[in-house]
Protein backbone atom coordinates (compact mmCIF):
# COMPACT_ATOMS: atom_id res chain seq x y z
CA UNK A 1 0.00 0.00 0.00
CA UNK A 2 1.55 3.22 -1.03
CA UNK A 3 -0.12 6.68 -2.03
CA UNK A 4 2.06 10.12 -1.78
CA UNK A 5 -0.15 11.76 0.90
CA UNK A 6 0.44 15.64 -0.90
CA UNK A 7 -1.96 13.62 -3.29
CA UNK A 8 -4.85 12.80 -0.80
CA UNK A 9 -6.60 15.79 -0.53
CA UNK A 10 -5.93 18.10 -3.79
CA UNK A 11 -5.84 22.19 -2.88
CA UNK A 12 -5.36 21.55 1.14
CA UNK A 13 -1.82 21.32 2.45
CA UNK A 14 -0.97 17.93 3.80
CA UNK A 15 0.86 19.18 6.69
CA UNK A 16 -1.76 21.27 8.16
CA UNK A 17 -3.60 17.23 8.33
CA UNK A 18 -3.31 14.84 10.76
CA UNK A 19 -1.34 12.70 8.46
CA UNK A 20 2.18 13.19 9.26
CA UNK A 21 2.08 14.33 12.60
CA UNK A 22 2.46 12.04 15.74
CA UNK A 23 0.86 14.47 17.70
CA UNK A 24 -2.74 14.22 15.79
CA UNK A 25 -2.45 10.50 15.36
CA UNK A 26 -0.74 10.04 12.16
CA UNK A 27 1.76 7.96 10.51
CA UNK A 28 1.07 5.14 7.88
CA UNK A 29 0.83 2.79 9.80
CA UNK A 30 -2.06 4.21 11.36
CA UNK A 31 -3.78 5.74 8.35
CA UNK A 32 -3.41 2.58 6.52
CA UNK A 33 -4.39 0.35 9.57
CA UNK A 34 -7.00 -1.16 7.00
CA UNK A 35 -3.98 -3.42 5.54
CA UNK A 36 -3.76 -5.06 8.73
CA UNK A 37 -7.39 -5.43 8.90
CA UNK A 38 -6.87 -7.66 5.88
CA UNK A 39 -4.32 -9.66 7.36
CA UNK A 40 -5.81 -9.97 11.05
CA UNK A 41 -9.12 -11.27 8.87
CA UNK A 42 -7.47 -13.80 6.86
CA UNK A 43 -4.53 -14.99 9.42
CA UNK A 44 -5.47 -14.04 12.68
CA UNK A 45 -3.33 -12.32 15.40
CA UNK A 46 0.45 -12.89 14.93
CA UNK A 47 2.99 -14.46 17.33
CA UNK A 48 5.40 -12.19 16.59
CA UNK A 49 5.60 -8.80 14.42
CA UNK A 50 9.31 -7.50 12.99
CA UNK A 51 9.13 -3.76 11.51
CA UNK A 52 11.39 -1.34 9.75
CA UNK A 53 11.14 2.27 9.16
CA UNK A 54 10.60 5.28 10.33
CA UNK A 55 10.17 9.06 8.81
CA UNK A 56 12.54 8.32 5.49
CA UNK A 57 11.22 10.92 2.68
CA UNK A 58 11.87 14.40 2.87
CA UNK A 59 8.25 14.85 3.30
CA UNK A 60 6.92 17.21 6.37
CA UNK A 61 6.15 15.81 9.62
CA UNK A 62 6.90 13.94 12.64
CA UNK A 63 5.54 10.62 11.78
CA UNK A 64 6.72 7.70 9.99
CA UNK A 65 5.98 7.90 6.26
CA UNK A 66 7.54 4.49 5.12
CA UNK A 67 6.54 0.52 6.98
CA UNK A 68 8.30 -2.97 5.75
CA UNK A 69 6.75 -5.20 8.67
CA UNK A 70 6.73 -9.25 8.38
CA UNK A 71 4.62 -11.32 10.99
CA UNK A 72 4.73 -15.19 12.35
CA UNK A 73 1.91 -16.89 12.81
CA UNK A 74 1.91 -19.66 15.40
CA UNK A 75 0.29 -22.28 12.69
CA UNK A 76 3.83 -21.23 10.79
CA UNK A 77 2.87 -18.53 8.27
CA UNK A 78 4.34 -15.47 7.60
CA UNK A 79 3.37 -12.71 6.11
CA UNK A 80 4.56 -9.00 5.15
CA UNK A 81 3.58 -5.92 4.67
CA UNK A 82 4.58 -2.39 3.25
CA UNK A 83 3.11 1.09 3.52
CA UNK A 84 4.18 4.22 2.86
CA UNK A 85 3.21 8.45 2.24
CA UNK A 86 5.57 8.71 -0.96
CA UNK A 87 4.54 6.40 -3.55
CA UNK A 88 3.42 7.54 -6.73
CA UNK A 89 1.05 6.31 -8.32
CA UNK A 90 -1.40 4.96 -5.49
CA UNK A 91 -1.09 1.31 -5.25
CA UNK A 92 -3.03 -0.94 -3.20
CA UNK A 93 -2.52 -4.71 -3.90
CA UNK A 94 -2.88 -7.86 -1.38
CA UNK A 95 -1.52 -10.98 -2.48
CA UNK A 96 -2.15 -14.36 -0.17
CA UNK A 97 0.11 -17.24 -1.18
CA UNK A 98 -1.40 -20.69 0.41
CA UNK A 99 -1.23 -24.25 0.18
CA UNK A 100 -3.50 -24.63 -2.42
CA UNK A 101 -3.37 -21.53 -4.38
CA UNK A 102 -2.92 -17.59 -4.41
CA UNK A 103 -5.50 -14.47 -4.20
CA UNK A 104 -4.21 -11.26 -6.12
CA UNK A 105 -6.11 -8.35 -5.40
CA UNK A 106 -5.50 -5.66 -7.16
CA UNK A 107 -7.32 -2.44 -5.89
CA UNK A 108 -6.96 0.00 -8.67
CA UNK A 109 -7.91 -2.64 -11.27
CA UNK A 110 -10.86 -3.40 -8.70
CA UNK A 111 -9.95 -7.24 -9.69
CA UNK A 112 -9.36 -10.60 -7.54
CA UNK A 113 -8.24 -13.30 -8.99
CA UNK A 114 -7.42 -16.89 -7.88
CA UNK A 115 -4.69 -19.11 -9.07
CA UNK A 116 -4.58 -22.64 -8.32
CA UNK A 117 -1.26 -24.22 -7.95
CA UNK A 118 -2.47 -27.88 -9.16
CA UNK A 119 -1.33 -28.03 -12.81
CA UNK A 120 -3.99 -27.93 -15.51
CA UNK A 121 -5.80 -25.63 -13.21
CA UNK A 122 -6.72 -21.98 -14.88
CA UNK A 123 -6.54 -19.09 -12.70
CA UNK A 124 -10.15 -17.35 -12.29
CA UNK A 125 -10.66 -13.18 -12.22
CA UNK A 126 -13.21 -11.24 -10.71
CA UNK A 127 -14.39 -7.61 -10.52
CA UNK A 128 -16.09 -5.46 -8.34
CA UNK A 129 -19.72 -5.51 -9.16
CA UNK A 130 -20.64 -2.40 -11.51
CA UNK A 131 -22.06 0.25 -8.85
CA UNK A 132 -20.29 -0.84 -5.94
CA UNK A 133 -19.81 2.16 -3.29
CA UNK A 134 -16.60 1.40 -1.07
CA UNK A 135 -18.03 3.91 1.02
CA UNK A 136 -21.19 1.60 1.56
CA UNK A 137 -18.89 -1.12 3.22
CA UNK A 138 -18.51 1.15 6.62
CA UNK A 139 -21.85 2.28 6.41
CA UNK A 140 -22.99 -0.96 6.57
CA UNK A 141 -19.95 -2.08 9.65
CA UNK A 142 -21.39 1.05 11.33
CA UNK A 143 -25.10 -0.13 10.89
CA UNK A 144 -23.92 -3.72 12.01
CA UNK A 145 -22.64 -2.27 15.22
CA UNK A 146 -25.48 -0.05 16.10
CA UNK A 147 -28.04 -2.94 15.13
CA UNK A 148 -25.88 -5.12 17.66
CA UNK A 149 -26.11 -2.59 20.70
CA UNK A 150 -29.85 -2.30 20.08
CA UNK A 151 -30.64 -5.98 20.06
CA UNK A 152 -27.94 -6.86 22.41
CA UNK A 153 -26.34 -9.42 19.72
CA UNK A 154 -22.37 -9.82 18.94
CA UNK A 155 -21.36 -7.59 16.12
CA UNK A 156 -19.74 -8.83 13.26
CA UNK A 157 -16.00 -8.07 14.47
CA UNK A 158 -15.82 -9.05 17.82
CA UNK A 159 -14.59 -6.16 19.97
CA UNK A 160 -11.03 -7.98 20.71
CA UNK A 161 -10.51 -7.72 16.74
CA UNK A 162 -10.81 -4.42 17.38
CA UNK A 163 -8.44 -3.68 20.02
CA UNK A 164 -5.49 -6.19 18.64
CA UNK A 165 -5.11 -4.26 15.17
CA UNK A 166 -4.05 -1.07 16.41
CA UNK A 167 -1.82 -2.97 18.98
CA UNK A 168 -0.23 -4.60 15.99
CA UNK A 169 -0.04 -0.98 14.89
CA UNK A 170 1.43 0.26 17.88
CA UNK A 171 4.15 -2.77 17.56
CA UNK A 172 5.26 -1.99 14.25
CA UNK A 173 5.53 1.89 15.75
CA UNK A 174 7.89 0.59 18.59
CA UNK A 175 10.44 -0.61 15.82
CA UNK A 176 10.46 2.15 13.53
CA UNK A 177 13.54 4.66 13.70
CA UNK A 178 11.31 7.68 13.78
CA UNK A 179 14.66 10.49 13.58
CA UNK A 180 14.60 12.34 9.94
Amino acid sequence: MGENIEDWHPGEDYAASYGPWLGKGGGARFCFCHDVDYLYWFLGKPATVQAVGGKVTPLKGDAENMVKALWKYPGGAIASRHIDYWQRPHRCTFQLLGTEGSLFWDNEAKTLTCCPHAKGKDAQTWNIPEGFDHNDTFIAEVSNFINAIEKGSPPAIPLNDGIDVPNLCLQMREQCILSP
